[in-house]
């Protein structure tokens, strides 16, 4: 599944439903247009974008730190210490979902 069809249609998901920021900040914004970030610049090079710019957290977690990490992945710090939530249950998809495979350079989802 490519993230294109996860930043469309029914299936879209945006990061105020994440992170629940006030401004809008889906997908689309973040990997197209003039201020486009894909996987390769935000987790690499001059372009690295960390998760406190984006949550406006306190602790700096940026994106090596995090595909570095154990495959399951959980997102407490980002919701604030809400109710756990794992990537497959936001994707709504059965299969466990992975870092790595995210930024493997194929921008797939397994």
């Amino acid at each position: 599944m490519d993230w294109p069809f996860q930043t469309s249609g029914a299936d879209r998901m945006d990061w105020p439903s994440i992170t629940n920021i006030l401004d809008r900040m889906d997908w689309p914004s973040i990997t197209s247009g003039h201020d486009r970030k894909d996987w390769h610049s935000i987790t690499n090079g001059p372009d690295r974008m960390d998760w406190s710019s984006i949550t406006n957290g306190p602790d700096r977690m940026d994106w090596p730190s995090i595909t570095n990490s154990p495959d399951r992945m959980d997102l407490p710090s980002i919701t604030n210490n809400l109710e756990r939530m794992y990537w497959p249950s936001t994707t709504s998809g059965p299969d466990r979902i992975d870092w790595p495979s995210i930024t493997n350079g194929l921008h797939r989802i397994d």
